[in-house]
């Protein structure tokens, strides 16, 4: 997925709802950008959230309340 169809399908409706789960972007080991809920059922961060963050520096954690709050 490129970085504006991962923009467009699955952060910017988060930001519209001012949803607070939080959720990572990241590049795939074949460099295409995803955005995958860090969090199960039970609000416990999955174990592959600690993976992902150490394989990409550029990951970054948010949530659509965060980015809401700074795009105004």
């Amino acid at each position: 997925m490129t970085f504006y169809e991962m923009i467009d399908s699955k952060v910017m409706p988060e930001i519209r709802k001012g949803g607070t789960d939080e959720f990572i972007v990241y590049r795939d080991t074949e460099q295409g950008w995803q955005c995958d809920f860090t969090q199960n059922q039970f609000g416990e961060t999955c174990d592959w959230v600690a993976e992902v963050k150490s394989a990409d520096p550029f990951a970054e954690i948010f949530s659509g309340a965060s980015l809401q709050s700074i795009s105004g």
